[in-house]
């Protein structure tokens, strides 16, 4: 959950930079991925690929 109602924006941080990973971390493996509006920010979501086990 995030508690800014401002869209979310994919960074490229920098080796020292203590912030702005969580959003790469959500989309890279994610299959698809968006935000939800809540009254009081957002719900960030993901969909992940999976194997099929036969």
């Amino acid at each position: 959950m995030d508690f800014s109602k401002a869209p979310p924006v994919r960074k490229v941080p920098g080796p020292e930079d203590e912030g702005g990973r969580g959003l790469t971390l959500v989309a890279t493996p994610a299959r698809h991925w968006g935000t939800e509006p809540l009254p009081w920010g957002k719900r960030v979501w993901a969909t992940h690929r999976t194997s099929a086990v036969m």
